[in-house]
């Protein structure tokens, strides 16, 4: 008798605005790192894992950060 894997919890993760191609390739390439996208859904979405959600969340803000120009 062969068992299957337990199902993997997901989640769906949609790239903010306003550059939905620049933020899935800093995804894409945070994926390289620690692997964490299960599919590549379309030019906007990805599909995670459920338990990696806020630490991804976190590296993005800190990469979309590193990125922002501030006028002052």
């Amino acid at each position: 008798m062969t068992r299957s894997a337990a199902p993997v919890a997901t989640q769906v993760l949609r790239s903010p605005p306003p550059s939905d191609s620049a933020v899935k390739q800093i995804l894409l390439t945070l994926n390289e790192k620690e692997n964490f996208i299960i599919e590549d859904l379309d030019d906007h979405h990805v599909v995670i894992k459920a338990d990696e959600e806020y630490r991804v969340r976190r590296e993005l803000e800190a990469e979309l950060e590193k990125n922002t120009y501030s006028l002052e």
